[in-house]
């Protein structure tokens, strides 16, 4: 199906369940209906299954995951207004969370081996100019930022890896355009930007790689995100 297309039906749906749950708000302010308010108070939850539903027809991994939290939301909604089960509020986001800070730490456990780390907690990290080699290495950011302009840098030849593990921080990497180069990241609440093409939210993860064919060197980044954001330019 066309991007288009689902993105037209989740509008619809959406539409949908707010003129629901407000048509079920109206009904109990005015005593309106009581079996009718009371289907529409126990069904509503379907409208958010479908929506979360909808991303599974998208191409993107990230896109197919958000569907699936979204979608057992819903169902979580609608057994618990049916009385299949008792869905708890605080139970579910304390078990997101859970599941979100293991990936997290499963994806930093996997990360890349470098030669060097770098810690910038609650400050910043700059390197600018052509005064300045590029090394490989890792960046552990918490609370803080790094900027890395290579545009004027010198670039070993062969390849370089860089590795960034971000906990409410940010990064920013200019790259000068005689460089091939290969971004892969993973964003939990956060977001990625690499070459013109972004990914984030709840959670998101994107390749891109940029080969020329006769470039000399290149840069490898992997990086994992928690509440923050990367951007490569």
């Amino acid at each position: 199906m066309g991007g288009g297309f689902m993105e037209g039906m989740r509008s619809r749906l959406l539409g949908v369940a707010i003129i629901w749950l407000g048509i079920t708000l109206l009904a109990g302010n005015f005593q309106l209906g009581g079996e009718f308010r009371q289907i529409l108070n126990q069904s509503w939850p379907i409208l958010i299954i479908l929506f979360g539903l909808s991303y599974l027809f998208e191409t993107e991994r990230d896109m197919k995951i958000i569907g699936l939290i979204i979608a057992f939301f819903g169902l979580g909604l609608l057994g618990d207004r049916l009385g299949w089960f008792i869905f708890n509020m605080h139970s579910f986001w304390s078990t997101f969370w859970s599941v979100a800070l293991i990936l997290f730490g499963w994806k930093i456990m996997g990360g890349g081996t470098v030669d060097k780390t770098n810690w910038v907690v609650m400050s910043g990290y700059e390197r600018k100019g052509s005064s300045w080699e590029l090394k490989g290495g890792s960046f552990h950011i918490i609370m803080g930022g790094v900027e890395l302009d290579l545009r004027d840098a010198i670039i070993p030849e062969g390849e370089t890896n860089l590795d960034f593990t971000v906990i409410m921080g940010g990064v920013e990497i200019r790259l000068p355009d005689e460089l091939d180069v290969s971004c892969e990241g993973t964003a939990v609440l956060g977001g990625l930007e690499f070459l013109g093409q972004s990914s984030g939210g709840i959670y998101g993860d994107r390749i891109v790689e940029k080969t020329l064919g006769d470039a000399s060197r290149k840069v490898n980044i992997k990086c994992r995100v928690f509440l923050g954001g990367v951007e490569v330019k």
